[in-house]
Parts: structure tokens; C-alpha cells; sequence
């Protein structure tokens, strides 16, 4: 009764499925249990970042982070509180606080999302290389291949046909893992190549028919925007 982890798990699986008063629920009864449980923290301050309630997402994490309980997540949130209110001070602070940390190529990740979504594209793809760079130099391989694979969908996602499939090609050059191939397959049928799309999904649902994500969630939503393609 005293175990925090259930209601963590709980409060997790309510966000994944867009239930965000329920994820906040579970999070604060967590956090009752612990106050210094840090999954709880994370899940707290996200639940209350999706339901508009930002005063209280930001005065969490920075409660937290006063505490030496900063996360990943956290900072996140208090990334996107600062970016919804426009807080370009704020929002710069976390990221020099962040410079030199092993947290650092994520947090780039997070902005180089934040500055396509503003449409500076030069800035956001300079962004996407320094995250990409510090994660080779982590010996993080695939991940870096997995941002390879987000910056392609961006590029089809905003028209750059020719930038998305010269990224998706890097991204299976540079490994083979199911998330790298899944977001490089989804950007290759966002711009219309999709045989080769669907040779990639058939390929990882025979690689590896046990994995749940794959034969169930990516290779579907690939499937879905193939179908989307051909109407």
C-alpha cells in the first residue's frame, strides 16, 4: 500500500491514452506516497502542462529542481511553458543550464522541434545537427539515427520533399533499429515513395514479429498514411 510504482505506471498508461485528469490523479496520489518520487514529479507537472494549467506545471518542476530532483521530463515541461508564453529568457536559461550536461542533445532535440513548429527552418535544422553530433559523440548511434528519421517527417511534414528523403536514407544508414526505420519510413510516405515505405514496414514486421510497437502502433500508422497517400 505503500508502493508508489503502480500508481506511477498508472498515471503514465492515463497519459498515453489522453485521460489527463486521471494521469494527475494517480501522479499527486503518488505523490503522497513519496514527494521525492521523480516519476510521479514528471508525471504531475505533464499532466498539468496538457490541461492548460501552467502557473502549477512550472511551479512543480522548479519545486523539484530546487530539491535536486530535475529530470529530463521537467525540463521539457518547463521548456514548454516558456515557449507557449513566449518567455524567450526562461526558455534560454534552462538550455544554458543544460550546455555541457549528458541531458544536453535532448533538450537541443526539444528545440529544434520548437523552432520548426515557428517556421525557422535555418535554425531548427542547425539545432537538429548539434543534437544529432552530441548524441554520435555519447556513442548514441541510434538515436542520432532516430532524429535523422523526426527531422525527415518535419521536412515532409513543411513540403521538403528532397531534404525528407535524403534524411530518411540517413537514418537507415545509420541503423537498423525499429524506431529509426519506423520514422524514416513514415517520412518516405509523406512524401509519396511508397514502395519503399512499405518494403521497410514488411521488412521489420518479419525482423521482428514479437515486438508490439512494431506489428501493432509504427508499421500501422505508416499503413495508415501509404492508404492516405493512394486515395
Amino acid at each position: 500500500p505503500r508502493d508508489s510504482v503502480p500508481l506511477d505506471n498508472s498515471a503514465l498508461d492515463s497519459e498515453s491514452l489522453g485521460r489527463r485528469e486521471k494521469a494527475l490523479q494517480f501522479a499527486t496520489q503518488g505523490l503522497q506516497l513519496d514527494s521525492k518520487d521523480r516519476y510521479a514529479l514528471d508525471d504531475a507537472a505533464s499532466a498539468y502542462l496538457a490541461l492548460n494549467r501552467f502557473d502549477e506545471a512550472r511551479s512543480l518542476a522548479e519545486q523539484a529542481t530546487a530539491q535536486n530532483l530535475s529530470s529530463i521530463g521537467l525540463n521539457f515541461t518547463l521548456l514548454d511553458v516558456a515557449y507557449i508564453r513566449g518567455d524567450q529568457a526562461a526558455y534560454d536559461r534552462i538550455m544554458a543550464k543544460a550546455a555541457g550536461t549528458p541531458d544536453e542533445f535532448l533538450l537541443l532535440f526539444w528545440k529544434a522541434m520548437g523552432q520548426g513548429a515557428r517556421g525557422q527552418v535555418k535554425a531548427s535544422r542547425e539545432t537538429w545537427q548539434k543534437s544529432r553530433a552530441l548524441a554520435m559523440q555519447a556513442g548514441l548511434k541510434d538515436f542520432a539515427a532516430v532524429l535523422f528519421g523526426i527531422e525527415a517527417q518535419c521536412d515532409a511534414s513543411n513540403g521538403y520533399t528532397d531534404d525528407a528523403r535524403r534524411k530518411a536514407s540517413e537514418a537507415l544508414a545509420l541503423s537498423t533499429q525499429p524506431n529509426a526505420s519506423l520514422h524514416a519510413a513514415q517520412a518516405l510516405a509523406a512524401i509519396g515513395d511508397l514502395a519503399r515505405a512499405k518494403t521497410i514496414v514488411d521488412k521489420l514486421k518479419r525482423d521482428y514479429p514479437d515486438n508490439k510497437f512494431v506489428q501493432l502502433v509504427g508499421g500501422q500508422m505508416v499503413q495508415a498514411t501509404v492508404e492516405l497517400q493512394q486515395k
